[in-house]
């Protein structure tokens, strides 16, 4: 993390106040050292704790392994807390409905700083209260994608550029949707349950409604057949995964038009 973005990370901890749910002792440790070193004061809450007392915090930093955490995603909904989820990648599937609902994700591996920018950008969340009024012409967004941990980086690119953003996870609904909302931007994961990628954009392009629609695709492939196949279907776009976050933002602000330059890949 450049040192700019350190600095102001930990300024905007400093005298706040974080609590750890559901972590082991070790990472309570680790990670209360973290937020000290910064002037933020942190307590261990367990995972029942009632959202009254969830909404004293001015964030949360939850842990993803761990059990009932149907009862969990009440309680943190209710608080209104900003939050953000620690987990893996790899088993992402498991707390999909987490993914979705945090305000901020950050899977392992990590370094120390990426945690403290990331608990300092939930923090954001409780400084901005709630969202403003949706513009009703403001850019929408569909992203669709079964892998939780690439929703989760998804929004957290989207954060912050005023958009109303849907999400589906399998090419049916994706396809239900963009008739539906008529998004300004499609972003498909080609290997979707259901539905692959590739067949989704086909359709949106041979309907009359759609067929204007930005689509932006993504894939875990550099499979150059893949690449021909998007382009020929009529494809604005593809990235690579795993994600990188600048370029997914430049290539996002780009096919919205909305200016900047992307990083090279």
């Amino acid at each position: 993390m450049p040192a700019l973005e350190s600095t102001i990370a930990n300024h905007e901890l400093c005298a706040s106040r974080a609590g750890l749910l559901g972590f082991s002792e070790d990472e309570e440790r680790r990670f209360g050292a973290l937020l000290e070193s910064t002037g933020c004061s942190f307590n261990s809450v367990p995972c029942n704790t009632v959202p009254e007392t969830l909404a004293r915090y001015d964030a949360l930093v939850v842990s993803a392994e761990q059990d009932n955490l149907a009862t969990l995603l009440t309680n943190l909904i209710t608080a209104r807390t900003p939050w953000l989820l620690v987990g893996i990648a790899q088993g992402a599937e498991a707390y999909w409905s987490l993914c979705l609902y945090a305000d901020e994700a950050l899977f392992r591996p990590y370094r120390d700083e990426e945690f403290l920018l990331r608990v300092s950008r939930t923090l954001r969340r409780r400084a901005i209260g709630q969202r403003p009024p949706r513009d009703p012409h403001q850019p929408t967004v569909l992203v669709a994608d079964d892998d939780p941990s690439a929703v989760a980086l998804v929004r957290s690119a989207l954060r912050g550029y005023s958009l109303d953003c849907h999400f589906a996870n399998n090419g049916c609904e994706a396809l239900e949707k963009t008739r539906a909302l008529l998004p300004d931007l499609v972003m498909l994961d080609l290997d979707m349950p259901y539905m692959s990628g590739l067949e989704v954009l086909r359709r949106i392009r041979t309907d009359a409604c759609t067929k204007n629609i930005k689509v932006l695709l993504l894939t875990a492939s550099r499979d150059l057949e893949h690449i021909q196949a998007s382009s020929s279907l009529g494809a604005d776009g593809y990235l690579v995964k795993p994600l990188n976050h600048l370029l997914l933002a430049g290539r996002i602000k780009r096919l919205l038009g909305r200016g900047g330059t992307e990083p090279a890949e």
